[in-house]
């Protein structure tokens, strides 16, 4: 199992949840998830979106699967 950095990039965050790309970009924008912005950039992929709020939110464990209720 690939082993994924605090921070993920857009398309390491998308491999993880296999989200759409216009889903998480949505989760961005409404502030649902915390996204670190790289400083001196405008461009909207220079941000990190960090691993274990994304994870948290979607309900996932560390290995991008879906925790079972009890």
């Amino acid at each position: 199992m690939k082993e994924y950095p605090p921070l993920l990039t857009k398309s390491e965050a998308l491999e993880l949840t296999g989200l759409q790309p216009h889903y998480l970009d949505r989760l961005r924008k409404m502030n649902l998830v915390k996204v670190y912005k790289l400083q001196g950039t405008t461009r909207r992929s220079e941000c990190r979106y960090y691993k274990n709020d994304l994870l948290k939110h979607l309900k996932m464990d560390e290995q991008g699967n879906y925790k079972e209720y009890d």
